[in-house]
């Protein structure tokens, strides 16, 4: 249970002064001469719960100058729009006055619509208002505040309400959004997008956001929009996706979907007793929202999304339908919205190779009496689709343990094997749209050095062990099915290639290797 979980609102009597994440203390009257003319304000989201309040978004507004957190207040949620939030930080500057026993100059802030609508709140008092990019005081005493009041280091600046109550939207508004995101996981554009393409949406009345499709990879379905296209690549290359998450010099709201059964129960009563309407039982919308002031949503980002939503869609499949403008890097114009969307341009660079490219170009699709090149799930439904997965792991299990050519091994040790290979299987099956009887050299190169890394979240001694189990997995596909790939076992033996891809992922060198590497919001990609 994080710390103050429980707690609806009050004092912060964290002292940071010598912790692991801030060097900050709280303000000692004694050292007032210590204090800057220029103070810093922040109000900062954090993911974590009240267990009394549902509707909880719980944001900690701090106050810095010089080496000190003068002032910190924890509320159980702050007002999204400008003029409200300005108010409630007025409030507690002014408490933070009285705590300092002087007034300061100037205060900076993050957002520029914070300092807009604090500016007038303050003036009177002489105080000026600036909005910065970076809150260099403030910036490792709110990552301190956050890892100590979502009970970890790696907890993001981010507003994660367990009910939809927690937005504090008009009801027409939720309703709305729940169309618009039913209406998008019916059209499944994640199918013929994948997210290393963003789509510049410009606005009818001006706004410009950089939409990320999601689902490409099978694990986490939706659509991610960025507001600052520095933030797209810094998700995409930054090595330290904590870092990145953390420093979004924009605002970032994202749509993606669980499944009924993984979400509370009072969140399903929610959504039964509103009438809201979803696409299925695994197509129940959640909203993360990450950079904007106080962690909340504005009305009016809530109907840039709903247009989103909308026409995202449509673009993609206006895109799919033109074979020949297949790049799309001029505008299309949604006419429906007023919106005009394109793909951000591709960079042309020279890329680099994990391998040796070959003199001669060889086959690279399956050969023998089984293999099937043609052969696409495109049609099929989920459950086809699973039911192959199934009955294929079923008979490749008990391969494992009569297999003469890798020798047989013990049913525990089957069904590790069979472990990586549902992770391929449903690789091909749902993002590559294919059975096994259609597997290329390109789909395992994809699986082994892009989809995998990013992807699953396994340690670097179940990463080393999947190209023993793939290995396996060929052999099973030519002995059991006359499916045979003769490039598959060159690609399996250089396994040094793809550890340094795993290791490149996570931000670590074979040399300064460690597992602490998971960050909290690898499905924002």
């Amino acid at each position: 249970m994080p710390p103050n979980e429980g707690t609806r609102s009050g004092e912060l009597f964290l002292r940071l002064e010598g912790g692991a994440h801030s060097r900050r203390s709280l303000f000692d009257p004694a050292r007032r001469s210590e204090l800057s003319d220029v103070w810093e304000l922040d109000a900062v989201p954090f993911p974590s719960r009240f267990m009394d309040d549902p509707a909880a978004r719980p944001v900690a507004i701090v106050v810095g100058s010089g080496p000190f957190v003068v002032h910190a207040r924890l509320l159980n949620r702050a007002p999204a729009e400008p003029d409200d939030l300005a108010r409630v930080l007025a409030a507690e500057i002014a408490v933070a006055i009285d705590v300092a026993g002087q007034l300061p100059v100037r205060i900076d802030v993050r957002h520029a619509s914070m300092a807009v609508a604090l500016r007038p709140l303050l003036l009177p008092r002489g105080i000026n208002v600036r909005a910065v990019p970076t809150l260099t005081t403030l910036h490792e005493a709110a990552q301190g505040l956050v890892a100590h009041l979502a009970g970890g280091a790696d907890a993001p600046m981010a507003s994660l309400p367990e009910t939809w109550a927690g937005w504090d939207l008009p009801r027409d508004s939720v309703a709305r959004l729940f169309r618009a995101a039913a209406a998008y996981y019916r059209a499944r554009p994640w199918q013929l997008v994948a997210d290393d393409r963003p789509i510049v949406a410009s606005l009818a009345h001006g706004d410009v956001w950089y939409a990320v499709i999601l689902g490409n990879a099978g694990q986490e379905f939706g659509v991610a929009l960025y507001h600052d296209p520095e933030d797209v690549a810094s998700v995409y290359y930054e090595r330290d996706l904590r870092r990145a998450i953390n420093a979004l010099r924009g605002s970032m709201l994202s749509i993606t979907f669980a499944a009924k059964d993984d979400l509370p129960p009072r969140v399903r009563r929610e959504v039964r007793d509103a009438g809201w309407e979803i696409a299925g039982p695994a197509a129940y919308p959640l909203l993360m929202v990450l950079g904007t002031p106080g962690g909340g949503v504005r009305q009016s980002q809530i109907e840039q999304l709903i247009a989103l939503l909308d026409c995202v869609p449509r673009f993609v499949i206006a895109v799919h339908a033109d074979e020949a403008r297949a790049e799309w890097l001029e505008p299309w114009t949604d006419e429906a919205s007023g919106a005009a969307l394109s793909f951000a341009g591709v960079d042309a660079s020279p890329a680099t190779t994990l391998w040796d490219v070959p003199d001669q170009l060889t086959p690279c699709g399956p050969v023998g009496p089984g293999a099937r090149p043609e052969a696409s799930l495109r049609t099929a439904s989920d459950e086809e689709r699973e039911e192959l997965v199934r009955r294929t792991l079923d008979r490749f299990t008990q391969h494992c343990q009569t297999d003469r050519s890798f020798a047989a091994v013990s049913q525990k040790a089957a069904q590790k094997h069979a472990g990586v290979a549902r992770l391929f299987l449903h690789f091909i099956t749902a993002c590559q749209e294919i059975p096994p009887s259609a597997v290329t050299e390109f789909d395992l190169r994809e699986f082994l050095y892009n989809w995998y890394p990013r992807k699953v979240m396994a340690s670097e001694q179940e990463a080393r062990a999947v190209y023993g189990s793939l290995r396996r997995f060929f052999a099973f596909l030519a002995e059991a099915h006359s499916i045979e790939c003769p490039w598959a076992d060159p690609i399996l033996r250089n396994r040094d290639a793809f550890i340094e891809m795993w290791y490149s992922s996570r931000g670590l060198s074979p040399e300064g290797a460690n597992d602490d590497w998971l960050a909290p919001f690898t499905a924002a990609r």
